[in-house]
């Protein structure tokens, strides 16, 4: 008898125990549901510092209308706000936003618009800036989703657009091989074939063709002639541009860089970053440039095209609304006009300070 009633007490506990365990799984499961809608709403994001926006989405990373909201905010800065908010840890919070959300083509636009932004400038702090974004694992990430949102053109838009700031150099190409290194990895992930696969997709987007042949034209660029005989490592980088070169090729890089030249006459965006890609690419490659011109381009493409620019009035280009553009251009690309573009000091894309429309 007794030990009946042992056992049954036994049972009563172990089913009170199981009990309180439910209770208590599911008041955590009520806590995480009242914490995501407690997040936040965009007009206190946009309120906010920078540090305290970067520990929102910290906290709220896996709340996908937060980190769109933050990142958004972030596509706009203007170029001291960057390196505050590079300070602040923005970098790695924006890439965990994009590991959060990767199916998400909203989330990842503003993303990579993001990194854009803040990665933009090759002065000391730019260089710096695009380095964390890399060792944060941004490119692999961008490439996957340009590739997963194919047919999404701001994450075509932005995602060129993060790539070509994230792998530019420092005005001394030769001397840069962290960012030599970055364009391996960039390529290595996909990245020439995803941004020729986005311009394909997107032909009559001046945006997408003109960050396309932006980026395009960085991962191409790379050291020049001199001094590569007595520099071994300098011989590789080299080799590893000719590389890229012809990768570009091989994915049908030169063909979609002059449809883009021909779809938009009048764009200068879109036919001065082409013309430089062009250039870049088929510099010292009498094969690529032969492949260039049986595309379509004309010869004054592959010398960078000043003196048709001389007639075109440099222009900001047209914005959607509510998302953070790219304005014209104050100057040529560089790696034009005779200069050398394997060699030629390279500037990063231009962005608005206009801030981020309340959505």
């Amino acid at each position: 008898m007794a030990d009946a009633e042992a056992a049954e007490l036994n049972e009563l506990a172990s089913l009170l125990n199981t009990g309180g365990k439910s209770i208590r799984g599911d008041r955590r499961q009520q806590q995480e549901v009242f914490r995501k809608s407690d997040a936040p709403n965009r007009s206190r994001i946009l309120a906010m510092p920078v540090a305290e926006a970067v520990k929102t989405l910290e906290e709220f990373v896996g709340t996908a209308r937060v980190v769109e909201a933050v990142c958004g905010r972030w596509s706009a800065l203007v170029p001291r706000a960057r390196q505050a908010a590079t300070d602040a840890g923005a970098l790695p919070a924006i890439v965990a936003g994009m590991k959060a959300h990767l199916n998400v083509g909203m989330v990842q636009e503003a993303c990579c618009l993001a990194l854009a932004n803040i990665c933009s400038g090759t002065d000391e702090e730019g260089l710096k800036r695009k380095q964390i974004a890399a060792d944060a694992g941004a490119l692999p990430l961008i490439v996957r989703a340009m590739i997963e949102n194919l047919s999404v053109s701001g994450v075509q838009y932005g995602g060129a657009a993060a790539l070509g700031n994230i792998t530019a150099m420092a005005t001394a190409a030769a001397a840069d091989s962290s960012g030599l290194a970055r364009k391996a990895s960039a390529v290595e992930a996909g990245a020439i074939g995803a941004i020729v696969a986005g311009m394909r997709a997107h032909p009559s987007s001046s945006e997408v063709q003109e960050k396309g042949a932006f980026a395009i034209g960085n991962l191409a660029r790379s050291v020049g002639k001199a001094g590569l005989e007595a520099d071994s490592a300098l011989k590789d980088a080299f080799e590893q541009g000719l590389i890229r070169k012809r990768l570009v090729a091989d994915e049908g890089g030169l063909g979609v860089l002059v449809a883009a030249m021909k779809e938009h006459p009048s764009h200068a965006g879109v036919l001065e970053w082409g013309a430089r890609a062009l250039s870049i690419v088929s510099y010292e490659m009498p094969s690529l440039r032969e492949a260039a011109l049986a595309a379509g381009a004309r010869p004054q493409w592959l010398c960078g095209m000043g003196e048709l620019m001389e007639g075109l009035k440099v222009h900001a280009t047209p914005t959607k609304s509510g998302r953070a553009a790219f304005t014209g251009f104050t100057g040529r690309p560089t790696g034009m006009h005779g200069v050398s573009p394997t060699i030629a000091p390279q500037g990063t894309m231009p962005q608005s300070s206009r801030p981020v429309a309340v959505r």
